[in-house]
């Protein structure tokens, strides 16, 4: 059903059929990739990224899981230097865990330095803990590097 759900652009129902078939096996790598793709389609790209590595997680060499992760980073690179859809950046910030990360204080002066200091981005990417912060934020399309808007750091 979760293909047929997604073939008409019903990503919603299409992703809870996906978490049903995960709830019943966890290592049913076509129920990541179709999550990750229902994902992708709703614009939360960061959540898209996670579906399809932990596919590739359990099956390294899944086509569908590969494919999705390539065209999903991709989008991510687009969003980073034209900017995301403002409908992207509304939807992120419903994500619970974004909205935390992106109201973190550290975060935020994390990222106001590293709009000032290349030498700050080097430090702060080089902390694990921040840079997957930092890498969930630009998967989500809050942060941008160039394009209207953009001036290097944070939206």
């Amino acid at each position: 059903r979760a293909t047929a759900y997604s073939k008409l652009m019903v990503f919603d129902a299409a992703l809870r059929d996906c978490e049903q078939a995960l709830k019943i096996d966890p290592n049913f790598v076509k129920a990541h990739a179709r999550s990750g793709y229902c994902h992708k389609g709703l614009a939360k790209l960061h959540k898209a990224v996670e579906a399809f590595q932990q596919g590739l997680s359990i099956d390294p060499n899944d086509k569908q899981c590969l494919q999705g992760l390539r065209e999903t980073q991709a989008q991510i690179q687009k969003n980073m230097m034209e900017g995301a859809s403002e409908e992207q950046q509304k939807r992120a910030l419903e994500d619970p865990e974004i909205r935390n990360i992106y109201n973190d204080p550290m975060v935020r002066a994390t990222l106001e330095a590293m709009s000032k200091d290349p030498e700050a981005s080097k430090k702060a990417m080089s902390n694990p803990g921040m840079r997957e912060k930092i890498n969930k934020l630009m998967a989500a399309g809050l942060l941008s590097f160039g394009g209207p808007g953009a001036g290097g750091g944070s939206k």
